[in-house]
């Protein structure tokens, strides 16, 4: 990053004990550590990213209930006013403009260790997507065909929508969704 994306980490003078304090918050056992953000949350890095992150002031920014850390680019860099970098782009070293995708693995989008962070393409990230929360159906890939009484499973995948058959139960029509995204999406494959 061409703004000072590597950088120092900050000491901070506390009154605890009239000692020098370095202002982190540890996790010592999973040793990762907390960066604050904005409107209470907090996000989660690797210690060999913290020195690199912690330098900078990093805002909550909400998409629908899921925060995201984010930035704002400094002025003087090629970066435009007014432009913003997510802190995951910014430790897997992709820039504003840079189209591609990172996914979180494990859907928590402020836990930003690069062991849950992996660059994909838009088709694979839309695989690891949750149930829409449109709708009553109560699993991903069901929906209840009212007119018959029976349950119906679909499922998308190179473009394409799968008619994976009608079910008497919605268990049996979320197994048949189960282990077709299983055969059809592989590690991006998300049941919920």
């Amino acid at each position: 990053m061409s703004d000072g994306a590597t950088c120092a980490t900050k000491n901070v003078k506390t009154n605890i004990g009239g000692e020098r304090f370095k202002r982190e918050r540890f996790n010592r056992e999973t040793q990762m550590k907390e960066i604050p953000l904005t409107k209470g949350q907090v996000a989660l890095v690797d210690d060999e990213d913290y020195e690199s992150i912690s330098c900078f002031t990093w805002q909550a920014r909400f998409s629908g209930d899921r925060p995201y850390a984010q930035r704002n680019l400094r002025p003087g860099s090629r970066a435009r006013k007014g432009m913003k970098i997510s802190m995951h782009r910014q430790i897997l070293c992709l820039t504003p403009d840079d189209k591609r995708i990172v996914d979180h693995i494990n859907r928590n989008s402020v836990d930003n260790r690069r062991s849950n962070l992996r660059i994909v393409t838009h088709r694979e990230n839309a695989w690891n997507r949750t149930k829409s929360s449109r709708g009553n159906n109560y699993y991903k890939g069901v929906s209840k065909c009212t007119y018959q009484k029976m349950w119906m499973a679909r499922i998308a995948a190179a473009g394409k929508r799968f008619y994976l058959g009608r079910f008497t139960s919605p268990e049996k029509a979320h197994a048949a969704y189960c282990e077709a995204s299983k055969s059809l999406h592989g590690e991006y494959a998300r049941f919920v």
